[in-house]
């Protein structure tokens, strides 16, 4: 997840994010690894201010989902 003044920005940086988790996941070698993105959502995240709502930003949210048949290191993921 990331929050930033504008749309590219949220995004680049909730990417980069979403790269490094799965680098570091498949250097762990889990057996029979399976990885792929779950979900992508992309908005403008706004608060209630004096009685009317203000812009906060936009915030990327990227997940990824793991599967492996090595069940006793998923904790480790």
């Amino acid at each position: 997840t990331a929050l930033a003044p504008d749309i590219k920005s949220a995004a680049r940086k909730a990417t980069e994010s979403y790269e490094k988790a799965k680098k570091a996941i498949e250097k762990m070698g889990l057996k029979d690894i399976e990885i792929e993105t779950s979900e992508y959502n992309l908005f403008e995240e706004k608060d209630w201010q004096k009685d009317r709502q203000v812009s906060k930003g936009y915030r990327a949210r990227i997940g990824l989902s793991v599967a492996t048949s090595d069940i006793s290191r998923l904790g480790e993921v």
